[in-house]
């Protein structure tokens, strides 16, 4: 966890000119290949590899699947490979279809709280639901919430409905609980392409879940190369899947809410990322001679460790909105068209007002005035699809920010 002054953005607020602190949490999911059963390898050999990948990831949250659904296990994996902070600690797991792997999440409790867990009943395995809170403030009540579905779909050609119906069963726990709005996705979902119904039920023309790392379709072939988190290790594990890397298995897929940070909790452009992979190695064992993208040790121990890669991506969490009582209620402008294509459209209440659009890292990409102009059109084409904001000087000399996304 690392913490830095932000700009203060808040989506339709008046926000005074000031900067505050917030903290950045990273969030990282694997899949550990049968963690806690000797017939792959021995514990310590294991635990060896993930100790040093952990230590150089250094996760705030970290989500798993294949784990050996008993105590001991779950807490070997917390005292002997999330070393690199103490205050990680573990939150609890499910297992009502008897399975001999389960999910799990661990926690930085330095910086967020554990409020509940719970599982949907899935048909091959437990969806689970965790619900965790930003700690600084003293009371849960009174701070931001965040909660992780950790899923693992059923595996192979042949199961596409599993799948689908299991996407379909986290829609149909969302919509039963429409307050929660700051959620994630984490978990290998087995899927072999984007035309699957379950990534479908997910993301295709739906509002559930977006794509951070910015690929909406395809992920066969070469040219999906940077995506590919299967098989990092070539069949080299003992009990892993050969073909060398050539499939997107593992996602980490955010919320609107999650996208746009208007509730306390921001996607960091361009964070996520598949860690370890260095593009180029396509059906093949990832290459420890030639890669820059990890150091050769944390490349060996992925390598080795499991059959799939991480997932890696960084939040910003805290009160990333401030509104000021003394401004006026009434926006000075609005944005028409969210989410926006290649123009973004923006109705200005007011003459001669200077704006502004910045991209998730708060870097300033384009700006001018409105004139006299009541209705702007602000050119997008050829940039990233993701979260932006547009920030307008009102004529009291406060910022008006606005968040939008392109896609």
């Amino acid at each position: 966890m690392k913490k830095f002054a932000w700009l203060v953005l808040a989506a339709y607020c008046y926000v005074p000119a000031s900067a505050q602190t917030i903290d950045t949490i990273r969030v990282m999911h694997y899949n550990l290949l049968q963690y806690g059963y000797a017939n792959c390898m021995s514990l310590q050999t294991k635990n060896n590899y993930l100790a040093d990948i952990f230590e150089n990831t250094r996760p705030d949250i970290l989500t798993v699947n294949e784990i050996a659904p008993n105590t001991a296990t779950i807490n070997s994996l917390r005292s002997a490979c999330l070393t690199y902070n103490p205050a990680m600690t573990g939150a609890t797991y499910a297992n009502s279809t008897g399975s001999s792997i389960v999910n799990m999440l661990y926690y930085n409790e330095d910086v967020l709280g554990f409020l509940n867990h719970t599982a949907i009943t899935g048909n091959v395995r437990d969806i689970d639901v965790y619900h965790l809170y930003h700690k600084p403030s003293a009371s849960p009540a009174d701070t931001t919430h965040l909660w992780f579905f950790v899923a693992h779909f059923k595996s192979s050609t042949g199961y596409e409905f599993d799948r689908s119906q299991a996407a379909n069963d986290i829609i149909s726990w969302l919509s039963d609980h429409p307050y929660v709005k700051n959620y994630m996705l984490c978990g290998d979902l087995n899927l072999y392409g984007s035309s699957e119904p379950a990534w479908q039920n997910l993301i295709g023309g739906s509002t559930w879940f977006y794509d951070p790392i910015g690929s909406p379709s395809g992920w066969v072939g070469s040219s999906f190369a940077n995506v590919h988190t299967q098989s990092p290790s070539a069949g080299a594990n003992a009990c892993g899947s050969e073909g060398g890397m050539d499939n997107r298995f593992d996602f980490t897929l955010v919320s609107p809410s999650v996208l746009l940070g208007n509730r306390g909790v921001f996607y960091l452009q361009n964070t996520c990322k598949a860690y370890g992979n260095d593009g180029v190695s396509y059906n093949q064992a990832l290459n420890c001679n030639t890669t820059t993208s990890v150091p050769l040790y944390v490349c060996t121990a992925l390598r080795n460790a499991s059959d799939h890669l991480p997932v890696v991506l960084d939040l910003a969490v805290g009160n990333l909105a401030q509104v000021s009582a003394s401004e006026p209620t009434t926006p000075a402008a609005k944005i028409i068209n969210n989410p926006a294509t290649d123009e973004l459209r923006v109705a200005m209440n007011h003459p001669d007002l200077n704006w502004s659009v910045f991209n998730a890292q708060g870097q300033r990409i384009n700006s001018g005035n409105n004139g006299e102009n009541s209705l702007i059109s602000i050119p997008l084409a050829g940039l990233p699809f993701g979260p932006y904001f547009l920030l307008v000087q009102t004529p009291k000399g406060s910022t008006l920010s606005a968040a939008f996304v392109k896609i």
